[in-house]
């Protein structure tokens, strides 16, 4: 006879010991940041019907309330448990059992307290990834009788083993009495990969979590929302827009044919465009295409980004000669101009009739000919970065799945790299870096007279996720910037603060 998965979990429920010893380990170097953010989105439960207490963390909150997750068994048959956050002891908020499994030992709690900082819960982890407990063991509250001040412990560890795909995770974090329902997150992202549940009997050093497979399983049934599930609504603070690209254009002072030319390469491009996109294509007016007022539009429409076309036709008149030059170029852009998706034709038109002159409909006809081509270099890219393109038009931020961007790019130079573009929502923008800085050092390797090639190996090569430049600034100051590599949760989880 074969067992189910929750028969699995029943039996695995009367192996665990839900309290355990407290020992320390030495920090990783990114922990004390990541905890830091962790931190906030704590909160200590008292099961005052039971007489104990544990630990939980925000998952959802609204402006008006909030949804806290924890193990099960912190709850028991309780309805109502008190909350604190903040590690404020004077102020303490009732918290309703909203739903509770348990078989996956997880609870969740609402209270009536809305605008506070949730934790996401990962899509996935693997053997031997750095991670940390967080919560308030018993030795917290020994220590505020002694101390008068109220402080959650975080231990570290790795990841042991993922069991289940993802519904359990054994771990090696140590925790104790009261520790039980707090976070087992990811040392460097944050995200919670697992709920504390306990420790297995007759073993030394396995740790047990509800993973995350089973904590998303466990929002879903409950109907509560995650950051990853809302991240396509507009109405996000963090998300640029959903689904919706500007097609831009800048007011010119044209004669009637002119502008009869104009509008048909303009439908032609946004009705070309629309097919190769998911993202609906509007259009606007835009002043310049500087970042200020590429954002302002942006945030104008609800829009994730916006479509630049430059099209232009000159002139060459010669003895039975005539010619024009045709060109296009076609942008993609995000919202704070930095540019996704490119392509660059030109042609000449010959004259294709007795007068030897080029037509209206033969400049357009070139046109088309040249947009077949430039969609055809878009349809490449979108192709080959197709999930940095879903990322792009369900986000406005072009990373792909499961990779990890600061968004920057060198130029070599004989005094050093110069920096040629920096998204302003990347890390290494927010960490100073500048369109302009020359970088003299990369990571402690000297990028002066170093090749393109050379360069670009470099930066690609590198496994190091953390990086520190020695930047030479324009007034001629030399700083180090340090700024990490991040993938596309992590920007959506910490947008850039409203201008």
């Amino acid at each position: 006879m074969s067992r189910t998965r929750n028969d699995w979990l029943k039996v695995l429920g009367s192996l665990l010991i839900t309290f355990l010893m407290i020992t320390q380990h030495a920090m990783a170097d990114t922990l004390p940041e990541t905890y830091a953010d962790v931190h906030k989105s704590l909160v200590l439960i008292f099961n005052v019907g039971a007489k104990d207490s544990g630990t939980g963390f925000i998952v959802k909150s609204t402006s008006t309330d909030s949804t806290i997750l924890t193990a099960a068994h912190v709850i028991g048959k309780s309805k109502s448990v008190l909350v604190f956050l903040n590690d404020d002891l004077s102020t303490q908020y009732k918290a309703s059992v909203a739903h509770i499994d348990t078989t996956l030992d997880l609870a969740a709690l609402t209270i009536h307290k809305g605008n506070l900082p949730v934790l996401d819960v990962a899509t996935e982890t693997s053997e031997g990834a750095a991670i940390a407990v967080a919560g308030y063991p018993r030795a917290s509250l020994d220590l505020l009788q002694a101390t008068d001040e109220l402080k959650p412990s975080v231990h570290e560890g790795v990841v042991s083993a993922v069991r289940l795909e993802g519904e359990i995770i054994e771990h090696s974090a140590v925790t104790d009495f009261g520790s039980s329902g707090g976070p087992v997150f990811d040392s460097q992202s944050g995200y919670v990969i697992g709920v504390v549940r306990g420790m297995l009997k007759n073993a030394s050093g396995a740790y047990i979590a509800t993973g995350y497979n089973a904590i998303h399983a466990f929002l879903k049934a409950s109907g509560i929302g995650t950051a990853e599930d809302y991240a396509t609504s507009a109405t996000l603070p963090n998300v640029p827009g959903a689904y919706h690209l500007i097609y831009a254009q800048i007011p010119n002072t044209m004669n009637d044919q002119q502008i009869a030319i104009q509008n048909q390469i303009d439908y032609a491009v946004q009705t070309k465009l629309a097919s190769l996109f998911t993202s609906s294509i509007t259009t606007d007016k835009v002043t310049g295409f500087d970042t200020e007022s590429i954002r302002q539009l942006c945030q104008k429409d609800n829009a994730i980004g916006v479509v630049d076309v430059v099209d232009s036709w000159d002139s060459k008149i010669g003895f039975f000669n005539n010619t024009i030059s045709v060109k296009l170029d076609i942008y993609v852009l995000d919202c704070y101009g930095y540019t996704f998706f490119y392509s660059s034709k030109q042609k000449d038109a010959k004259p294709a009739n007795v007068n030897y002159t080029v037509s209206a409909d033969q400049i357009v006809s070139s046109f088309m000919d040249l947009l077949d081509q430039a969609s055809g270099d878009i349809q490449n890219q979108i192709t080959q970065f197709s999930t940095a393109t879903t990322n792009f038009e369900r986000y406005g931020v072009p990373i792909p799945t499961g990779q990890k961007r600061s968004l920057f790019a060198l130029q070599a130079g004989s005094t050093g790299a110069t920096v040629s573009a920096v998204a302003p929502y990347g890390t290494a923008a927010r960490a100073g870096l500048q369109k302009g800085d020359v970088v003299t050092s990369i990571n402690g390797t000297s990028v002066v007279n170093m090749s393109q090639d050379a360069l670009n190996s470099l930066i690609a090569g590198s496994q190091r996720e953390d990086w520190s430049f020695v930047v030479l600034s324009a007034d001629g100051t030399q700083a180090t910037v340090k700024f990490r590599n991040e993938d596309i949760r992590w920007y959506l989880s910490h947008p850039l603060p409203s201008p």
